[in-house]
């Protein structure tokens, strides 16, 4: 019923942590997944560009606790209006370390500062996954219209890349594992609107303009990677120099892992 909307073919896959769920042609969804909640947070693999819509009357975050366990958990966003993210995850136990993200964006927890990173704010229909290092539980408050208002979080806006790496794209719908690396430029002088790009081979797997981290008054690149392997890919890099209009290769490699953190804004993997 929740995914009726959708124009479902065969090999089309539903996942959680736990459960799948699959589209046979003729027949409909089957497997594990009988059901779908708004506490949990899905992976729907699709042959074509679909929308799903469904109608219900709203939940109340209040009386709808998420338990969270130690490490990766999967979760769905109650509330019906956008919130910060540091007022969305207030009830949860957070230690240095913690760690959001969705297919594109991340924020970090910095112990004394708070939640930062590129997902500044939270959103309906979105589904996260929450990496905690203690057992709590998450109860989301019920904002308001008024409670999140533009321009109070810092907006990370996607802009059209330099015409020298406009090649420099990766689409998050091709794949199906992430990981996350902060990195630096050392032994030579960045500046804003440079890049770093990660390349398995030729084929581009993320990028990341430089941006500026405030607890530090540093700056860093904050790459989402992407693979359709759990791990043992290459990745390389390159940096984008904005002022010279340069390209550089650089020395340095990493192995993929699904779910990797590498770096972070007072600890940056250098380049």
């Amino acid at each position: 019923n929740v995914l009726a909307s959708l124009s479902s073919s065969a090999g089309d896959f539903l996942k959680t942590p736990n459960g799948t769920s699959e589209y046979y042609e003729g027949f409909g969804w089957y497997g594990s997944i009988e059901e779908l909640g708004v506490t949990g947070m899905y992976m729907l693999k699709s042959a074509i560009s679909d929308l799903i819509t469904f109608s219900g009357a709203p939940v109340d975050p209040g009386s709808t606790p998420i338990d969270l366990g130690v490490g990766w958990n999967w979760i769905g966003y109650t509330p019906q209006y956008d919130g910060l993210t540091d007022d969305a995850l207030a009830s949860v136990t957070t230690g240095a370390g913690d760690f959001l993200k969705t297919p594109d964006g991340t924020s970090e927890y910095y112990e004394g500062f708070g939640w930062y990173g590129s997902l500044e704010s939270m959103s309906p229909t979105q589904g996260y996954m929450l990496k905690v290092g203690d057992v709590s539980t998450l109860i989301y408050p019920n904002f308001g219209p008024d409670d999140y208002v533009e321009g109070s979080a810092r907006q990370v806006v996607e802009k059209e890349l330099p015409l020298s790496i406009a090649d420099w794209k990766a689409d998050y719908h091709d794949f199906e594992f992430s990981g996350n690396i902060t990195m630096s430029i050392e032994g030579r002088e960045d500046s804003d609107g440079d890049y770093i790009a990660v390349f398995v081979g030729d084929e581009c797997r993320g990028v990341a303009e430089r941006m500026y981290f405030p607890f530090g008054d540093s700056y860093m690149y904050l790459v989402m990677a992407y693979s359709n392997v759990v791990d043992d890919e290459e990745l390389t890099f390159k940096y984008y120099d904005s002022v010279r209009n340069e390209i550089i290769e650089l020395n340095e490699t990493i192995e993929f892992t699904s779910d990797m953190i590498i770096g972070n804004g007072f600890n940056t993997f250098s380049l």
